[in-house]
């Protein structure tokens, strides 16, 4: 997650900022890296904020140094010539407009950091900020630094240390040797077979070949009718109620839920009646009585204009066709519904 920061320019605005990340660019034939940085001045609106360290403005200091900027020390330059672009242009809208650093700048900003040559320091101080303790770190465990300090600074270790007594040691994993049983000798490792083991026959009783298929069928034949069973109460249960329609005419069967009135009727003829309803939801059904085939056809939808086929009910109201309808089936709905 992003850190949020302010900073009080001398312009007299408060900004808010946010670094977004960086990415390599040329400016007008020169190479470098863009920095971009997400800022607001008013806490509801933001626009980026790109800032420029073109390779050029930085090489007279690395000549006169006699060393290279890293990528922590350039995003440092950045975030500098950022601040001093919020103190020198006069508003907000100012801002829009792209940071470039200049070789000046980058010896100015840099004299500031007191950045001038490699880290000579052996330690680094580490602060508890829960428990308030100091430790000191040798700088050979110390590795690389993260590229930005936002949200914070990540120092990394090129191996896991441990604190103790007083003092900081690379952390050694240790072997526990279980002690050695009173009056018990050390065993030596028994030395590896340079042959395969032999085999050995295994004699069983009289009859035990016999008892042992029994069981093995016995249990084969128990495990069979139990799924059997459980398949026969499933499909007679109430998950997959059985629909009992002894009507010859099934046209029904080849409606789905794509089919609205005008192919219901296109298939199956122009209904004796037409009956609909509203529910509360702005649903409505239409209800299509075909006399001669002893069912009726259910519409159903949010518009009249539109409304689809979820099913057909016998001459009793009874559920004899249903559909599936964005992945669930229209039956339960069909049993709920009232007849109209």
């Amino acid at each position: 997650m992003l850190r949020q920061k302010t900073y009080s320019a001398e312009s007299g605005y408060v900004y808010q900022y946010f670094y977004e990340g960086q990415r390599p660019a040329k400016r007008d034939g020169d190479s470098g890296v863009e920095f971009v940085f997400n800022v607001s001045a008013d806490r509801k609106s933001s626009f980026p904020v790109s800032v420029f360290v073109s390779d050029k403005s930085v090489e007279n200091w690395q000549t006169q140094h006699d060393r290279q900027l890293g990528s922590t020390e350039r995003y440092a330059v950045a975030k500098m010539a950022l601040f001093q672009a919020f103190d020198r242009r006069p508003s907000p809208a100012a801002m829009i407009e792209e940071v470039r650093v200049a070789p000046e700048d980058v010896e100015t900003i840099l004299a500031t950091l007191d950045i001038s040559k490699q880290a000579t320091w052996s330690e680094i101080l580490v602060y508890n900020v829960k428990t308030g303790e100091e430790i000191w770190i040798p700088r050979r465990f110390i590795g690389e630094l993260s590229r930005i300090e936002d949200p914070v600074v990540i120092v990394g270790l090129i191996k896991e240390l441990e604190y103790r007594g007083g003092a900081v040691l690379p952390y050694q994993r240790r072997v526990i040797e279980m002690p050695i049983a009173v009056g018990d000798r050390p065993r030596a490792p028994a030395s590896p077979r340079p042959e395969p083991a032999p085999v050995v026959g295994i004699r069983l009783e009289p009859g035990a070949e016999g008892r042992i298929g029994r069981l093995v069928v016995g249990a084969l034949t128990v495990g069979i009718l139990g799924t059997l069973g459980l398949v026969m109460v499933t499909r007679e249960g109430t998950l997959r109620p059985r629909t009992n329609y002894t009507n010859t005419d099934s046209k029904f069967l080849e409606l789905t839920a794509r089919d609205d009135y005008y192919s219901v009727v296109n298939k199956l003829g122009a209904p004796e009646r037409d009956s609909s309803i509203s529910k509360p939801g702005g649903l409505e059904f239409r209800s299509l009585w075909y006399p001669g085939r002893s069912y009726y056809v259910i519409l159903m939808g949010a518009e009249r204009d539109n409304l689809r086929y979820i099913g057909a009910m016998d001459k009793d109201w009874k559920l004899v066709h249903s559909v599936d309808l964005h992945g669930a089936s229209t039956a339960s709905m069909l049993r709920e519904l009232k007849k109209f």
